[in-house]
């Protein structure tokens, strides 16, 4: 797959309308992959809400324009117009490359990975961390087992008030 740099007035965009509680998705799939789509008349009305007013100014102020940056959008390859097969989940790509407020478009801009790989090698970190218990130093192998001690009392504690709760 080949990286093209976005714009970074239609990153700003897509950052916005992939993380707005206003652009409403559905989960679908799309060559074996999970892929969020969307309507174009609800992309419209996440522009023109007073979220995106707030964020890029009174510049989207009318729907042309709006159409306009998505089509843009479009464009640079940040979501793929798609067709709903049979009304499933499945997904299709449609070969039209002109925006439509009645088509579904699907995401291809997934954002920022960054939390992503720091979770991976939190994860490595651990997996080599564990088996080298042994080794640790003294303190803090009793730290450890005192911070384990409280946490699987904690849990027993909350299964106790649960068991509590539901004979009272």
């Amino acid at each position: 797959m080949v990286n093209v740099e976005v714009p970074s007035h239609l990153a700003k965009f897509a950052k916005y309308l992939r993380d707005s509680n206003v652009l409403r998705t559905k989960e679908g799939v799309m060559a074996d992959k999970r892929v969020d789509s969307f309507k174009g008349t609800q992309a419209i009305k996440a522009l023109l809400s007073k979220e995106g007013e707030k964020l890029f100014g009174k510049g989207l102020a009318e729907e042309a324009s709006a159409r306009k940056v998505l089509q843009e959008m479009m464009d640079s390859g940040l979501f793929l117009r798609v067709v709903n097969i049979n009304n499933t989940r499945y997904l299709q790509p449609d070969t039209s490359r002109a925006w439509s407020d009645d088509a579904v478009y699907a995401w291809v801009y997934e954002g920022s990975q960054l939390m992503a790989i720091a979770m991976g090698l939190a994860l490595i970190a651990v997996v080599f961390a564990i088996p080298l218990y042994p080794r640790w130093p003294y303190p803090i192998r009793i730290a450890t087992w005192y911070g384990l001690m409280l946490v699987v009392g904690f849990v027993a504690f909350v299964g106790i008030l649960a068991v509590v709760r539901a004979i009272v």
